[in-house]
C-alpha cells in the first residue's frame, strides 16, 4: 500500500495545467466499469438477473480513479483568491439595494 501511494505522489500536475483527462468524471468512467463488470441475463418467468463481479469493480475503480490521475498541486495564492472574493461580495453589497428579510420567512 505505501508503494502505491509514494507512487501517486511522484505524479503531480500543477493546477494550471489542468485538463479534462486529469479530471474524474464519475457519469462516464464509473458506468464503463460497472457495466464492463457485469452479467445479465433474462430469464422467462424468472426476469433479469443481474450480477456484479464486485472485486473486478473495485481492482478497476482503484485503476481507473485513485491510481489512473495525478495528484494536483495548487499553484494558486489563497489569499489573493479570498482577497478577490471579498471585494467581490463587497461590491455586490454596494451596488444592489440591500432589504431586511421578515422574520415569517
Amino acid at each position: 500500500q505505501l508503494s502505491l501511494e509514494s507512487n501517486r505522489s511522484e505524479r503531480k500536475i500543477p493546477l494550471s495545467l489542468i485538463t479534462t483527462q486529469h479530471l474524474i468524471n464519475y457519469t462516464h468512467q464509473l458506468d464503463n466499469i460497472i457495466v464492463s463488470n457485469t452479467q445479465q441475463s433474462f430469464q422467462i418467468g424468472e426476469g433479469r438477473l443481474i450480477e456484479y463481479n464486485f472485486s473486478n469493480i473495485e481492482r478497476d475503480f482503484c485503476d481507473c480513479f485513485v491510481l489512473g490521475k495525478p495528484n494536483i498541486e495548487n499553484d494558486l495564492d489563497v489569499r489573493v483568491t479570498k482577497s478577490r472574493l471579498f471585494n467581490n461580495l463587497k461590491t455586490i453589497q454596494i451596488n444592489v439595494p440591500q432589504e431586511e428579510v421578515s422574520e415569517d420567512i
